[in-house]
């Protein structure tokens, strides 16, 4: 970070007084605010655009009428039962972790029909905005921020820099470089410091069709949790990297995913594991450890305190993932929370 933007004060723009009106508070416990507002101010002094990354989940795309995991679950077993399948959504309704077991039952009744067309059809067309392309949300993230990896299937993040290529052309800015790099499952061998912009597209995507949505697709390239023989581990190998080396903002993501859950909390003590054998191996020789902080920050509305209760800040700490918890409904605060970083970086 310069030194310019490290003297910069609260008052100088952004206002993050201001941004601490949206944070999740109760009088009950006024620990919770302290610690969502201590993050707020972390995340703001943190940011890097070199190494700062967005997670984005499709909690950012629902608002353009693309579905989420469960109403894309919904429609999968409507179509399926339309054509014979006899499972009832409402008996997996509420339990995500099952998800992805009643995915694999659909696609295998399909494939004994003959038409597991349906299944990828069905995904597909639900991948499509029907409200708007992005969001002003999402055109102020790729502003902040030039590294994005999701796991959606939609293009909702490559609409957005398409908005700012008809802008930029509209007022004739020549300067601006907004070109971007797709990645996909599962070809993550890239070099981050030969690419202006890039989205990684962790799950697949809708124009190529391919989706992990499926137990035997999670199985594939989640093998750490799935024990499989035969895998894939490039995606796991990735995912490593971007914890060790990058600074992660998860965005619109519940963490409803068994697989990715799994993952990252396996990932965090797997890695105070390594940490440990490296610190002895130097202290063995009398020297310290010349560790990397690793810290990442999640961006979510009080109605995850539904799932996780109060206790919630401790249980992401221990995965070096720092909560910023803003009020039920609020969601605009994400957007001012980059406008106030957008601008940061202008100073800089």
């Amino acid at each position: 970070m310069s030194g310019k933007l490290s003297k910069l004060r609260n008052d100088d723009y952004g206002h993050v007084e201001s941004l601490e009106n949206y944070l999740y508070s109760d009088i009950s416990n006024p620990h919770l605010f302290k610690i969502n507002n201590r993050n707020l101010q972390a995340i703001i002094s943190s940011y890097d655009k070199d190494r700062m990354v967005s997670f984005i989940g499709a909690g950012t795309s629902k608002p353009l009428g693309i579905s989420d995991w469960k109403e894309l679950m919904k429609k999968l077993i409507y179509v399926a039962n339309e054509n014979g399948f006899s499972g009832k959504f409402e008996d997996f309704e509420d339990k995500p972790s099952k998800w992805p077991n009643l995915a694999q039952e659909i696609y295998d009744y399909l494939k004994s029909k003959n038409r597991t067309e349906i299944y990828y059809n069905v995904i597909k067309q639900n991948m499509s905005p029907t409200i708007n392309s992005a969001t002003l949300t999402l055109v102020k993230l790729i502003l902040a921020i030039n590294f994005h990896l999701t796991t959606n299937f939609d293009t909702s993040i490559e609409n957005a820099y398409e908005f700012l290529k008809i802008i930029s052309k509209y007022f004739g800015i020549k300067e601006v470089n907004i070109s971007f790099s797709r990645y996909f499952i599962p070809n993550f061998s890239l070099d981050w410091k030969k690419i202006n912009a890039l989205i990684c597209y962790l799950h697949g995507n809708k124009d190529k069709n391919l989706y992990i949505l499926k137990t035997e697709d999670y199985d594939t390239y989640y093998p750490s949790i799935s024990n499989k023989e035969i895998h894939d581990a490039s995606l796991e190998d990735f995912l490593k990297y971007c914890y060790k080396n990058k600074i992660i903002i998860f965005l619109g993501l519940s963490f409803q995913d068994p697989y990715l859950k799994k993952f990252f909390f396996n990932l965090a003590k797997k890695i105070e594991l390594e940490k440990k054998a490296s610190t002895d191996f130097y202290q063995e020789s009398g020297q310290a450890y010349p560790e990397k902080e690793i810290k990442h920050f999640y961006i979510v509305d009080e109605e995850i305190l539904n799932e996780f209760g109060e206790n919630i800040h401790h249980v992401f700490n221990q995965y070096k993932i720092k909560l910023i918890i803003y009020k039920r409904g609020e969601h605009i605060f994400i957007e001012k929370l980059f406008d106030n970083i957008i601008m940061r970086d202008s100073y800089a």
